[in-house]
């Protein structure tokens, strides 16, 4: 059955300069444009990677590094709170003798609920203090399965396959960079919506099928869009009739989306009973993976028969 969410995401550039002083000044802003985000009661809000440390001029992660709970933490856990939303945070954390770059899941109540620490940092972060993250985990919401990735991390498609083989529906993409076509392409292979936020602009919400539903632009920081997670797609082998069927049924409770080139049906439940997996299993649609699954053991079988031959 549908279920709806409120993804917000937040292109922040942070402030130019050095010290304490600074800082503040950077928190200050970048939680104005929360309380701006605020408005529109979302279900989760993204910021960029280490947002409010972007523009500092000393790169020196030891310094920078702020523990959980924390000033940073705090600052940003009450705004969870006050808006009823789950944020991801950005930060560079200290924890156990180690520096991450890490973002903190904070759910609605204001509470820390996970973190995810940077699987791929870059080599001039390694150098400067920044240790490896060792998990990739993925967060069970009120809304839907939740994983994040950090900038660099979107070269590495381990990183990718990890958030969906551990069930991750939507992926937030905290960075320093935009991605571009790299995101589209993981929401795509992956069939997950992703949630970018960057600084300044091209902070993107994209479909399974790596359609751009909304991209920030320097008039426009915030963007904003509800999806509906119960989705699935399905190719257009075996299932053209079964398709047919279903939305005969459901009517404009299932939303259908024809993918001619990719040759891709993408299914949304709108009913507010049956599930988009229910309506697969009624009509006998066979759901992707198991599609390719299904075809790589029907060529392993047709080569044993030939090898026989």
């Amino acid at each position: 059955m549908a279920r709806y969410a409120r993804v917000t995401s937040i292109s922040y550039e942070g402030v130019q300069g050095e010290g304490p002083q600074r800082r503040k000044q950077s928190l200050d802003r970048a939680m104005a444009m929360v309380d701006e985000a605020g408005r529109d009661q979302p279900d989760l809000i993204v910021l960029p990677e280490v947002f409010v440390d972007l523009g500092c001029s000393k790169w020196d992660y030891d310094a920078l590094a702020e523990e959980v709970p924390g000033p940073l933490f705090d600052t940003v856990a009450a705004r969870a709170k006050q808006y009823g939303c789950y944020i991801c945070c950005p930060m560079v954390h200290r924890e156990g003798g180690h520096v991450y770059n890490a973002v903190v899941l904070i759910d609605r109540k204001g509470e820390p609920i996970g973190e995810y620490t940077k699987y791929y940092p870059t080599i001039w972060e390694m150098d400067g203090g920044i240790a490896p993250g060792q998990n990739v985990p993925v967060f069970t919401t009120d809304f839907g399965r939740l994983g994040i990735a950090i900038c660099f991390d979107l070269n590495f498609w381990d990183v990718g396959h990890a958030l969906k083989a551990a069930g991750s529906e939507i992926i937030a993409f905290c960075s320093m960079y935009r991605g571009g076509f790299q995101l589209r392409a993981w929401a795509y292979v992956l069939r997950q919506f992703i949630v970018s936020a960057t600084p300044r602009e091209n902070s993107m919400i994209i479909d399974p099928l790596g359609r751009v539903l909304a991209e920030s632009s320097d008039y426009g920081r915030i963007i904003s869009q509800r999806i509906n997670l119960d989705t699935e797609v399905v190719h257009i082998d075996f299932n053209q009739e079964g398709v047919r069927k279903a939305k005969a049924k459901y009517g404009n409770r299932l939303d259908l989306v024809v993918h001619s080139p990719e040759a891709m049906y993408m299914l949304t439940s709108r009913h507010p009973k049956v599930t988009v997996d229910q309506m697969l299993d009624e009509f006998g649609l066979e759901r992707l993976d198991a599609y390719y699954e299904r075809a790589r053991k029907h060529r392993a079988s047709c080569l044993t028969k030939s090898a026989r031959s």
